[in-house]
C-alpha cells in the first residue's frame, strides 16, 4: 500500500488534479460513501485544521460517532483518516486498496482523490454519524467538495498557493468559497473586505444561511502558557486549560463552537466544549519537543501562519536569544517566510525538505547570500545538530516551515510522540 501510494505520489509529481470529475466516477463506482454520512466540511488559508481537530473532538465528547479528514499528513498516511478519534489501521488500508488496485490502475486517478475515496467509504463503513472533513487546496474544484455537508466553515483567507488559487485575495476567496451550498449554513469570521464581499454574495446566490463568529463570542479571557493556553469562558467564567498556542487559534475556537452549535441544531453540551478544548490534539502546532534546550516545531509555510507564528514567539519569549531552522518548498513565498522572523534570530539555518517539490539548493544558496546570519545546510538533520550545538543555554530554537520536514524533526527528538498515537 506504501509503495503503491507513494509511487502514485511521486508519478504526479504530488500535484493535485483540481476538478470533480474524476472524484465524482470515483464515488460512483464505491456507490456513493458521499452521501452516507453528515458532515462539517471547512476551507480556508490557515487554521482549517485546528478547527477540524477541535470540531471533531467536541462532537466526539458529544456522543457522536466521528470520522475525521485532514491533510497532509505529517509521519503516517493513516494519521489522515480518522475513526472516533483513533487512525485507521494502516493493514485496513492495505486491505482496501489493494481490493481496488485493478479500477484504480485502469484510471486516471490521483492520490488525494484516492484518499478522499478511502475517507468517505471507511466512514460509511463504520456508520460515523458525524465527519469533520479538510478540503485539500482551495474548495471549489478539491475532492472532498463532492459533499453536500451540514455545515461549511470558511478559515481566516490569505495569500497561498497563488499559482493554483490565483493572487488577490478576492479570487482566493471565491475558490474557497466553492464549498458554500444550496441553502446550507457558513460559518466564518471576519475578514479583509474584499473577501467578505466574496463571502457574503456567495451566500445569497446559494441561499445560504451566513454566521460570522469571533472569539469574543465564547472566551473571555486568554493567557500564553509554554505548552497551550488557559482560557476563560464567557458562559461560566471558568479556566479551562487546551493544549493549542496563539491568540490566532482563539478564532478557530470560535468557528469550530458556533459550527458544532449549528450541526447539532442547538443541543451542544457545554460540558463537550470544555472537553473538546481540554483534549483535542494537533500536533506540529507551536508544539513543545524539548525543554532543555527549548525547542518549538511549527507547521507554518505561508506569510501569514509564519506572522501568526512570530506573534506567538515574541509575547511568550520576548527577550530568549531565537535560533530559526527552516526547511521549505519551493512554491512558497520563501524570501517573506524567511524575513518575518530573521531580523529577531541569532542565526537562521536554511535546508531543502525531502520532497521533489523542495527549494533546490542553488536558490537556497541565493536566499541565504543577501541575508545576515543565515546558512544553508544540507538537511534539517544536520541543521537541528547544528542549532542544538550553538543555540545558548537559555536560547530558544524554532522549527518551522512545512509540514514535510515532520519526519526528520521528530526523529531528532525522542520526547516527541509519534504523531499517529494522537
Amino acid at each position: 500500500m506504501k509503495d503503491y501510494l507513494n509511487e502514485l505520489y511521486a508519478r504526479l509529481g504530488g500535484q493535485m488534479k483540481l476538478g470533480l470529475g474524476r472524484t465524482l466516477e470515483f464515488m460512483a463506482w464505491l456507490q456513493h460513501p458521499e452521501q452516507a454520512f453528515p458532515a462539517i466540511h471547512v476551507a480556508g488559508t490557515n487554521g482549517k485544521g485546528s478547527v477540524v481537530a477541535l470540531s471533531e473532538a467536541i462532537l466526539r465528547h458529544s456522543g457522536f460517532l466521528t470520522g475525521r479528514f485532514t491533510s497532509p499528513h505529517l509521519v503516517h498516511f493513516n494519521e489522515r483518516i480518522r475513526i472516533n478519534g483513533h487512525p485507521v489501521s494502516e493493514e485496513r488500508i492495505e486491505s482496501l486498496i489493494t481490493q481496488w488496485r485493478p479500477w484504480l490502475d485502469s484510471h486516471d486517478i490521483s492520490f488525494f482523490e484516492i484518499t478522499t475515496g478511502l475517507a468517505f467509504h471507511l466512514f460509511r463503513e463504520e456508520a460515523v454519524n458525524a465527519a469533520v472533513v479538510e478540503t485539500g487546496l482551495g474548495g471549489r474544484l478539491d475532492s472532498t467538495n463532492v459533499l453536500t455537508p451540514k455545515v461549511t466553515v470558511i478559515t481566516s483567507i490569505n495569500r497561498d498557493h497563488t499559482r493554483i488559487l490565483g493572487d488577490t485575495l478576492d479570487l482566493i476567496a471565491a475558490e474557497k468559497a466553492g464549498i458554500i451550498k444550496n441553502e446550507t449554513p457558513l460559518v466564518t469570521c471576519y475578514h479583509d473586505p474584499l473577501v467578505m464581499a466574496v463571502l457574503e454574495d456567495k451566500t445569497k446566490e446559494k441561499k445560504a444561511p451566513l454566521y460570522i463568529t469571533q472569539p469574543e463570542d465564547y472566551i473571555r479571557d486568554v493567557r500564553l502558557k509554554p505548552r497551550g493556553m488557559s482560557l476563560c469562558l464567557q458562559e461560566t467564567r471558568e479556566w479551562v486549560d487546551t493544549p493549542l498556542a496563539g491568540f490566532h487559534q482563539l478564532e478557530n475556537f470560535a468557528l469550530a463552537i458556533k459550527a458544532c452549535e449549528i450541526f447539532t441544531e442547538g443541543f451542544l453540551p457545554l460540558t463537550a466544549i470544555i472537553k473538546g478544548l481540554t483534549t483535542v490534539q494537533w500536533k506540529g502546532r507551536f508544539e513543545l519537543l524539548s525543554e532543555k534546550p527549548l525547542v518549538y516545531y511549527d507547521v507554518a509555510h505561508n506569510p501569514a501562519g509564519v506572522q501568526r507564528l512570530k506573534e506567538l514567539v515574541r509575547n511568550l519569549y520576548p527577550n530568549k536569544p531565537l535560533t530559526l531552522v527552516i526547511g521549505m518548498l519551493g512554491d512558497k513565498e520563501t524570501h517573506e517566510i524567511v524575513d518575518i522572523l530573521l531580523p529577531h534570530a541569532q542565526i537562521c539555518y536554511l535546508s531543502p525538505v525531502h520532497s521533489h517539490r523542495s527549494m533546490t539548493p542553488e536558490a537556497l544558496d541565493e536566499l541565504a547570500a543577501v541575508r545576515p546570519r543565515t546558512r544553508v545546510v544540507p538537511s534539517v538533520r544536520h541543521a537541528i545538530e547544528d542549532a542544538l550545538q550553538n543555540s545558548p543555554d537559555n536560547g530558544l530554537i524554532l522549527i518551522y516551515g512545512s509540514h514535510y520536514i515532520a519526519p526528520e524533526v521528530y526523529k531528532a527528538f525522542s520526547c516527541a510522540s509519534d504523531p499517529e498515537s494522537q
